[in-house]
């Protein structure tokens, strides 16, 4: 398993040549990681290909930003609007399963029985349409109302851009903590030949190394707990963004 950052240049792998040269080598491609950024893929690194994705990184976060505001607004003003209009296309994409198969080549057999599904699949959807069409209207009326409370409350949106913010904080230290623990285990220098001649692989054979799969385990472990606070910190965000709504709700004058 090739391991692509957290090493320590300080520490001599098995195998390793002269620690100085090494070293000196090490600092020469950082210094090449962060100021040419015309690297070839052969010669860049895992660090230089985030180094060139950030201004698509920031591009992608900021114009998420805008469309959650103009998407807001859109529900704000013309819920039932939208929800009919996805409720069309509902119902368009069934139509389309059915007439599709009879269009396309094949054997007359699986395109009627494609035809069939399809037939079935939209008197579902219309049964459950017309059955709990009350609360559908009475969940576009909620949603309205929680897209008033975000435009006519927009300190709010702070909490979500908070919790952001505790979870990317969360990651970095997650990330020091498994690239630290990854660290106390036995690694074997590549060679010469790697682009950044500090390349180092860790001998995934188990059994033979002693402590490798109390590595392995705590890796595992590290991964449940990334997942785990993560969504603790998306359901505590909902949470709180749930209660100002119901009190926004229940008590506004509006």
């Amino acid at each position: 398993m090739p391991l692509a950052c957290g090493y320590n240049p300080a520490v001599k792998a098995a195998g390793e040549e002269d620690l100085k040269a090494a070293a000196l080598r090490f600092v020469e491609f950082k210094k090449n990681v962060v100021t040419d950024l015309e690297l070839s893929s052969e010669q860049a690194s895992g660090v230089a290909y985030m180094v060139q994705a950030t201004p698509a990184l920031l591009i992608c976060m900021v114009t998420a930003g805008i469309f959650s505001i103009m998407w807001i607004y859109a529900m704000a003003n013309c819920a039932t609007g939208i929800a009919y209009v996805v409720i069309g296309c509902c119902e368009l994409m069934l139509v389309a399963g059915i007439i599709a198969p009879q269009l396309s080549e094949g054997e007359e057999a699986n395109k009627m029985a494609a035809s069939v599904v399809g037939i079935i699949l939209f008197i579902v959807f219309n049964v459950i349409l017309y059955c709990k069409w009350k609360n559908i209207k009475i969940a576009i009326a909620v949603i309205d109302a929680t897209a008033d409370f975000f435009m006519n409350t927009a300190r709010i949106n702070l909490v979500s851009a908070m919790y952001f913010m505790l979870t990317a904080i969360w990651f970095v230290i997650w990330l020091a903590l498994v690239i630290g623990m990854l660290g106390i285990a036995e690694y074997n220098w590549e060679g010469r030949d790697t682009v950044t001649h500090q390349e180092r692989s860790m001998d995934t054979s188990g059994a033979e190394i002693e402590g490798y799969d109390t590595i392995k385990y705590m890796v595992y472990f590290m991964c449940f707990t990334l997942i785990w606070v993560i969504m603790y910190l998306k359901d505590s965000n909902v949470f709180v963004l749930m209660a100002s709504v119901s009190t926004y709700y229940f008590d506004s004058n509006a």
